[in-house]
């Protein structure tokens, strides 16, 4: 009975190593960067205020419940792209291990941004990166 006690212990508390983190962290920087340069040129007109949707009409095309987006506050073009260029920074400092944890827990903050900004239905590939996201921030 104790050896039964004992291999669970070790399944759910043993020492592993975060080898397999790190290189999901990798890849999902990488896809993460990837997705946001087939962007570069409509970055302005999907996510800022001079595009697409005007802030004040904004409530009616993105969900009103449990919503968060830095750029609710941030509508400037120059802004929201300088904003897309720190996230496209951060990304790469996670991909290359700079303050990786740091680097990681706001480009998910800043892709969370993003992706909640914009208006086309979210139930694909960006989902998946987000989800993944989530659990590389709770992850070692």
């Amino acid at each position: 009975m104790k050896a039964f006690f004992r291999a669970i212990d070790h399944f759910f508390f043993g020492r592993i190593t975060a080898t397999g983190f790190g290189l999901m962290r990798i890849a999902w920087a990488a896809t993460s960067a990837a997705w946001l340069l087939m962007q570069w040129q409509d970055i302005v007109f999907y996510y800022s205020g001079d595009g697409m949707i005007a802030p004040t009409e904004l409530g009616y095309y993105v969900r009103q419940d449990h919503w968060f987006s830095i750029l609710a506050w941030v509508t400037d073009g120059r802004a929201v792209f300088a904003l897309y260029l720190l996230l496209l920074l951060l990304l790469f400092c996670s991909m290359v291990g700079v303050w990786s944890r740091w680097t990681t827990i706001l480009a998910i903050v800043l892709s969370f941004s993003f992706q909640e900004r914009n208006t086309l239905p979210l139930a694909g590939g960006e989902t998946v990166l987000r989800l993944i996201g989530f659990l590389l921030l709770l992850s070692p």
